[in-house]
C-alpha cells in the first residue's frame, strides 16, 4: 500500500520539493527520472533499506535530505546504508524527530523546521517542543 502514495513535487522561488508521502524506490513507477529533480527530498518509507536506491537518488539528486525517523533508529528507519549513500552523494541530511547527538541513547526531541526563501535558500533549526 505504501506505493500507493501522493508524490508531490512543489517549486517555490528557485527551490523543488519532492515528498513522496511514505513511498519506496519502485513506487515511483513510470514517473521520468528527469523530473524527480529536486532541492529538498523527503526520503520515502521512512529511510528504511527499501527508501531509495542509487538511481533514485541520482535522479533527485538533493541538497538535502529529511528522513521521517526516529533517529536513533528505534524502528529500523533510517537505514545506514541508505544515509551514507545521501551523505556520498552529497546531500545534507536532517531527521524529522531531532538532530542525533554523539553518545546519547535517545536524543532530546524537538521538531524541525525548514525555510524556504524565495531565491531557493533554505535554512533548517530544530525547535524545542
Amino acid at each position: 500500500m505504501n506505493n500507493y502514495s501522493l508524490i508531490l513535487l512543489l517549486e517555490f522561488g528557485g527551490a523543488r520539493v519532492l515528498l513522496p508521502g511514505d513511498t519506496n524506490a519502485a513506487g515511483y513507477g513510470d514517473i521520468p527520472a528527469d523530473s524527480l529533480r529536486a532541492d529538498l527530498f523527503k526520503v520515502g518509507h521512512h529511510g528504511q533499506k527499501d527508501g531509495a536506491d542509487v538511481a533514485l537518488v541520482d535522479a533527485v539528486r538533493p541538497r538535502l535530505t529529511v528522513c521521517c525517523a526516529s533517529s536513533d533508529r528505534r524502528y529500523n528507519s533510517a537505514d545506514p546504508a541508505l544515509m551514507d549513500l545521501l551523505r556520498c552523494r552529497g546531500s545534507g541530511l536532517l531527521f524529522s524527530d531531532c538532530p542525533p547527538v554523539a553518545g546519547e541513547d535517545i536524543p532530546p526531541h524537538n521538531a524541525l523546521t525548514i525555510t524556504i526563501d524565495e531565491a531557493g535558500g533554505m535554512t533548517s533549526a530544530y525547535e524545542n517542543v
